[in-house]
């Protein structure tokens, strides 16, 4: 299958564009699970595009949506008896954030993996989905899998208008189908819900700093916000800023440590009594709320 080259910008609809990183990946889809996520063996990207009206960065050419599906399947879980992930601080702290915002109420966790963040706010009323291109729905009541668009059309729990507001950590970055699927969220929240969202900042220090070394550059993630192009592209879609600010990422100094020797091809181990203690790193996360006009 071809892959797909885009020839505008998706913040700004500009078509004039550069290529600012050359690819540092030049296999092909079957073997592209291996440099994945966080247990990847090197850190590679594709080529990275460049719009010049309003500097808009993103992965192009593109797998096409079902090819990441499965090439996200082919990831082999964690291994039996891994430590612990600091997912669940991070999560803590974005309920946290969510509270202060939101009161109770019904909200959808759009790329909710197994749903901890769900756990988080167990007197709020929230509904997980987990986006699978191409592939029949699976709902228990509380998950749902598979595609946005079926689930408006099917399911009562995915009635348009349906929910108070919406989260979405760390998922935009990687949706081949990202227009498609922000216009689903837009029509499943309420006029003047919330919309809480997490993703990389190529517009942060750490990113001006490390440049082509910034860990951001993945070849899972397809489009590089800063704070200027996610309002826009967000207003585009029918979403008005209200909040923005770069926030820490909990992660265990063995995650650190991994992720350094994925960039720099080094092989450091950290001292086993404080690989797993947790801290959080200025890699330029970016927290936005958004309302639904």
């Amino acid at each position: 299958m071809a892959m797909l080259d885009l020839t505008t910008c998706l913040a700004c609809r500009s078509a004039d564009l550069d290529c600012v990183m050359e690819p540092t990946y030049q296999g092909g889809v079957a073997e592209a699970h291996r440099f994945f996520l966080s247990h990847r063996e090197r850190a590679v990207h594709g080529r990275i595009m460049r719009c010049r009206s309003c500097g808009f960065r993103f992965t192009s050419p593109q797998f096409a949506p079902a090819e990441y599906d499965r090439i996200y399947g082919e990831i082999p879980p964690p291994p039996a008896g891994a430590p612990p992930s600091a997912d669940e601080q991070r999560f803590v702290r974005l309920a946290r954030f969510v509270r202060e915002r939101q009161a109770p109420a019904r909200f959808l966790d759009f790329g909710c993996g197994g749903g901890r963040f769900l756990d988080q706010l167990p007197d709020y009323r929230g509904v997980g989905f987990e986006v699978r291109t191409g592939q029949d729905l699976r709902w228990d009541g509380r998950i749902c899998h598979g595609e946005l668009d079926q689930a408006r059309r099917t399911l009562d729990a995915f009635k348009d208008g349906s929910f108070d507001f919406a989260v979405a950590w760390d998922v935009l970055e990687h949706l081949p189908r990202i227009e498609d699927d922000i216009r689903a969220m837009h029509a499943l929240i309420r006029p003047g819900g919330l919309f809480f969202v997490t993703v990389p900042d190529v517009s942060a220090p750490a990113a001006k700093l490390l440049g082509r070394r910034w860990g951001c550059y993945l070849l899972e993630h397809l489009w590089y916000f800063s704070p200027t192009t996610l309002g826009m592209f967000m207003e585009r879609m029918g979403f008005r800023r209200r909040h923005d600010a770069r926030i820490g990422y909990p992660a265990s100094l063995g995650a650190l440590v991994d992720r350094i020797n994925q960039t720099f091809g080094l092989a450091l181990r950290p001292p086993p009594a404080v690989e797993a203690a947790v801290m959080p790193l200025p890699i330029g996360l970016l927290f936005g709320v958004y309302e639904r006009v």
